[in-house]
């Protein structure tokens, strides 16, 4: 399996410690949505081309980060030039996940400063895509 690097310390999986909440898109039936901070300014960014967004973990530098999305968006996702997870190359009616552009992909996880995701630039913003804050402020 591959190894990602986020900006995550020391944070489980499961905890909500490194979430900020959204102010949700308008196709969602709620007024915010909590993400993890290392996805905030992707998922944004993925509602305002049109995406529909099922769940996201940024992997808290201990599995595979994800962006799940409804069946009727991955044809978006597959444009945007997004990949599959490894574990999840089969088509569902529940749609798929894919692996975030923002997180940095390490090599065999001994070299943190080594990048394979060419979409990844520090977590600044995503490269080729619009400048997009860090903030709860949506």
């Amino acid at each position: 399996m591959k190894k990602y690097k986020c900006n995550c310390e020391n944070i489980p999986i499961g905890s909500y410690d490194n979430q900020v909440a959204l102010q949700a898109p308008i196709w969602s039936q709620k007024n915010r949505i909590s993400v993890d901070s290392c996805l905030s300014p992707e998922i944004r960014y993925l509602w305002l081309c049109g995406v529909r967004t099922t769940g996201c973990c940024c992997g808290h530098n201990q599995l595979e980060p994800y962006i799940g999305v409804e069946p009727k968006s991955v044809n978006i996702m597959q444009k945007l030039g997004y990949e599959l997870c490894e574990d999840d190359l089969s088509s569902s009616t529940h749609g798929l996940n894919f692996i975030p552009k923002s997180i940095k992909q390490i090599s065999n996880g001994d070299n943190e400063n080594a990048n394979n995701n060419p979409s990844y630039n520090g977590g600044n913003n995503l490269v080729g895509y619009p400048a997009m804050a860090h903030t709860n402020d949506v």
